[in-house]
């Protein structure tokens, strides 16, 4: 089974999203954060998860404005950590609204999917690149 990993401060926003993906994705299992420091918790087995031994997902999907560190500050941190795995890993962007800088930030991670909120079944089918049970 893969994983997709969902990380959005608003629960209402990530349960919609893993909704969507769970019923229409059945070998997909959804794993939410509602901060990036959650999520570098999860991917560098910190905190409560330093006994899990870390899987590459099949995607991240982020948002850009969270109140606990930030999307972009969490793809710095990611990227400061471990470059090859930054490089490795399938993330898109997930944001309601984004500013030039924001944009122009993205870029500069070499970001190339970012997907306006709320999340819909084609663009999932076409991130995934696979076909919905």
């Amino acid at each position: 089974m893969s994983e997709l990993i969902l990380v959005d401060n608003d629960k209402t926003i990530n349960k919609l999203h893993s909704d969507l993906i769970l019923s229409n994705f059945k070998n997909i299992q959804v794993t939410s954060f509602t901060n990036g420091t959650e999520l570098l918790d999860y991917i560098f087995s910190y905190g409560r998860y330093r006994n899990r031994k870390f899987i590459q997902p099949l995607h991240i999907l982020i948002d850009l404005d969270r109140r606990v560190m930030n999307g972009i500050d969490t793809l710095h941190a990611i990227q400061k950590k471990d470059e090859i795995l930054f490089r490795e890993l399938r993330i898109s962007v997930l944001s309601s609204h984004v500013s030039l800088t924001k944009e122009v930030s993205i870029h500069r991670l070499s970001m190339i999917n970012f997907i306006e909120k709320p999340l819909k079944l084609d663009i999932l089918n076409n991130l995934l690149e696979i076909n919905p049970n």
